[in-house]
């Protein structure tokens, strides 16, 4: 995923113009940015709703500039609800957007998607085809970063099935990964090398290495996918030149991650947990609770395998912490599971049975029902634990 970036975008991408009237938006919230937002929306309320929700988005920007974040965020939500049953502005939908990504990055994911989907009817109303599919695409991006994988995959291909409406060829290279990413936890490998040879081309030709790590580090799942973990580490080791080119410690903690997983698989827990601990400190050098938490949840796998019993429960109950403020709903299942492994080790029945349940509703609700089966078996064994503990 590439939400940090699209989001960074998106904040910035707020304003529609000055609309043609007797008041400039951005005028007016040049006026209102210095009071309280109190007398600007009195202000705002006086105004028309073309006017007020620009003049609204505008001001939000300009709270968010100077630290006034809470107040920035009341005047985005004033911007949405005031041009409802205002069709045919594409200043509401671009508020709708920047709502969106807030709720977003605050943890609200699913009101979130909600607002995004709306963002991208309006600016269907309005005949903004490409913003429309901007919004599209992002949405694609948080329901893959929630765990609605389908969902994700349904989302970008319709997406990408109208990519001859799409003149930024950066986005399109980024939709083209994302459409490989998501194919790829799908299991779903056959388009997955054109789909990352195509975007590869254009990151190539823009000189963009963040991209290039990105096509790279994917191309490295794919031949994990293949069960070519040599290859694989060829194509990490790759893409975390790339990231260290460009400064981006968030892609360098993924492809850390990466190589991670790649050596445990490799039968090599020592080099495991070296990087897993270096994913563990950029991913929370950067504030990606999302990205600590999986990477958390991975070690704590690895600290069980080599008995460091104590310090698996430590690391996964952070982890668990990190993903449940993140939303990051499919890993905190995957975490759920882990810990569940980890009280069982501990003999603790009772607990281990309710993490287990608590991973299976999590699986459900995703709609991963071939997961949930998976942990059912873990519950049956618990629970079949306790029942004879129970008759001794």
């Amino acid at each position: 995923m590439r939400i940090v970036t699209v989001m960074a975008a998106l904040v910035i991408l707020v304003s529609a113009g000055a609309h043609a009237g007797e008041t400039d938006p951005e005028t007016l919230a040049d006026e209102l940015a210095g009071g309280s937002l109190e007398s600007a929306i009195s202000r705002l309320d006086a105004e028309q709703p073309e006017v007020a929700v620009e003049g609204a988005a505008e001001l939000g920007l300009r709270y968010f500039e100077r630290g006034r974040g809470p107040d920035g965020i009341a005047a985005f939500e004033y911007a949405v609800e005031r041009g409802r049953g205002h069709a045919g502005s594409e200043a509401f939908a671009e508020a709708l957007r920047t709502l969106a990504v807030i709720r977003y990055q605050s943890g609200q994911v699913r009101e979130a998607m909600g607002l995004m989907e709306q963002s991208a009817e309006a600016f269907a109303e309005v005949a903004a085809g490409e913003q429309e599919l901007l919004s599209r695409f992002t949405l694609s991006n948080f329901q893959h970063g929630y765990g609605m994988l389908q969902a994700a995959l349904t989302t970008v291909n319709e997406v990408l099935a109208r990519e001859d409406e799409i003149s930024d060829e950066m986005l399109l290279a980024d939709i083209l990964a994302e459409a490989a990413m998501v194919r790829y936890k799908l299991g779903r490998m056959d388009e997955i090398p054109t789909l990352l040879e195509r975007a590869e081309d254009i990151y190539h030709s823009a000189d963009d290495p963040d991209g290039l790590g990105r096509v790279y580090r994917t191309f490295g799942n794919y031949h994990i996918g293949r069960d070519d973990p040599e290859t694989a580490i060829e194509y990490y080791e790759r893409a975390a030149e790339q990231y260290e080119q460009s400064g981006n410690p968030h892609g360098y903690a993924n492809t850390s991650f990466n190589l991670g997983l790649t050596y445990v698989n490799l039968h090599r827990p020592a080099t495991a947990v070296e990087y897993l601990e270096n994913a563990i400190e950029n991913f929370a050098g950067v504030g990606s609770r999302a990205g600590a938490g999986m990477a958390g949840t991975e070690l704590a796998r690895v600290l069980l395998q080599l008995g460091r019993l104590d310090e698996a429960d430590s690391m996964v109950s952070q982890a668990i912490d990190h993903l449940q403020a993140s939303q990051s709903m499919r890993r905190l299942a995957q975490a759920y599971v882990v810990y569940g492994v980890v009280l069982e080790a501990r003999d603790e029945l009772a607990d281990a049975e309710r993490s287990y349940q608590d991973a299976i509703h999590l699986y459900e609700d995703l709609g991963i029902e071939h997961e949930a089966e998976g942990v059912r078996a873990h519950l049956d064994r618990v629970q079949s634990r306790r029942l004879e503990d129970q008759t001794i």
